[in-house]
């Protein structure tokens, strides 16, 4: 025979209300996720992950410092990479705050753009960070570049990278 079964998925509290939602950080205060695999902190200031922290294996994946974090943006105005600059301080919020998904959402202003945003998805029970990064790009015909930069905390760096038909290192 044929058979089925519908499930019904919701977060409720102890009163059987749904939670309130997060309401956005100060611009100052850091935000951490976290599941059993990962805890990833954003700064919102430098608007990126400032800590990669892999449980499993107990190391921190993020390179700390000025110039550290992960999914830094970085404009360059015209073909001058020491011209490049950053996007303003920015506020960061709770995302997604299911039990299954988490997620945090930096929003800023920066340059060449009418405001961007990154958001930062874990999901529990998978070996997944996922990053989606938005750009609500101006209209510019000067030369430019839009880079993210990933400062990994790592010795001897051996990059592999995915193309149709095969990989390059």
């Amino acid at each position: 025979g044929r058979g089925s079964k519908r499930y019904r998925v919701a977060v409720t509290g102890a009163d059987g209300q749904a939670p309130a939602r997060p309401t956005p950080s100060s611009a100052a205060a850091p935000m951490s996720i976290e599941t059993t695999r990962f805890r990833v902190t954003v700064d919102p200031i430098r608007g990126v992950i400032a800590s990669l922290f892999d449980k499993t294996s107990g190391r921190e994946l993020a390179r700390g410092g000025e110039d550290g974090g992960l999914d830094r943006y970085i404009y360059v105005p015209g073909r001058d990479p020491k011209t490049a600059v950053f996007a303003e301080p920015g506020t960061v919020r709770a995302g997604e705050t299911g039990p299954l998904v988490k997620s945090l959402v930096w929003s800023a202003e920066a340059p060449g753009t009418s405001g961007i945003e990154s958001e930062v998805v874990l999901y529990e029970g998978l070996d997944r960070v996922e990053i989606v990064n938005r750009i609500h790009k101006k209209r510019v015909y000067d030369p430019e570049a839009v880079l993210y930069r990933f400062a990994f905390a790592a010795n001897d760096p051996q990059d592999r990278i995915s193309i149709p038909g095969g990989w390059y290192r």
